[in-house]
């Protein structure tokens, strides 16, 4: 089987320098794949980074500090939070996620049935008017 070099950048939070100190560039790690479970262990991650990201990134999330917290929880690092309140966060904050999500809903709906009462041509009535006066008697 033939061996496969590929080099990782690493993930490195750097700080402002101060003056008259010399700063040491991040190593970066060489990694071969050799073995069949080397490259589906990689590919698992590319798959598995590839989609996080792209979920993450569209609901607006840190990805550097998922990227940490993940690192951090697969090799046993301190946690900024425990697996425990990492749960009750997360449903909390989805939680409000959707009640925000479910209030802009019912505000649209009821804009929608100020708009459709105050432009409304008397003399026109359509199937789509009765059916939004209808919706709109339920908010």
């Amino acid at each position: 089987m033939h061996s496969l070099t590929i080099f990782i950048s690493s993930i490195a939070i750097q700080a402002k320098p101060k003056k008259n100190k010399k700063v040491e560039e991040p190593v970066t790690p060489k990694v071969e794949l050799i073995t069949d479970m080397d490259s589906a262990s990689y590919a698992m991650g590319v798959y598995m980074g590839k989609q996080s990201a792209m979920q993450l990134s569209s609901q607006n999330f840190n990805l550097d500090l998922f990227v940490k917290a993940f690192v951090d929880a697969v090799t046993d690092a301190p946690l900024l939070l425990s697996p425990d309140s990492s749960v009750m966060f997360l449903n909390a904050y989805e939680k409000r996620v959707k009640e925000q999500e479910a209030a802009e809903r019912i505000k649209k709906g009821e804009e929608l049935c100020l708009d459709s009462k105050t432009n409304r041509n008397t003399n026109v009535s359509s199937i789509k008017d009765s059916i939004r006066e209808e919706l709109c008697k339920h908010l």
